[in-house]
């Protein structure tokens, strides 16, 4: 899926999401989140000034252009598959 099929119609790039709606769309629960975050393996994100975390709806579509597999639980961002009996 390309970035410009996940922003049209009415999602807009710049749009600012909550880290809940992050979750909701791809599946996962916070604590992945935060720790794909803490990993250094999870989409851009930025701390507000009143302190809540948000990532930019382009910055999402961005990482999820990179290939990052959310298809398969197991699979955390950053880690490939190498076939059966390697790689996990």
């Amino acid at each position: 899926m390309t970035g410009s099929s996940r922003t049209a119609g009415n999602r807009n790039g710049s749009e600012w999401l909550t880290v809940e709606e992050v979750c909701a769309e791809l599946k996962i629960s916070p604590r992945t989140f935060y720790r794909w975050r803490a990993q250094g393996t999870g989409p851009r994100s930025k701390r507000m000034a009143k302190g809540g975390l948000r990532v930019r709806r382009s910055w999402l579509d961005e990482w999820l252009d990179e290939g990052h597999q959310l298809d398969n639980p197991r699979l955390t961002p950053g880690r490939l598959a190498h076939g059966p009996g390697r790689g996990l």
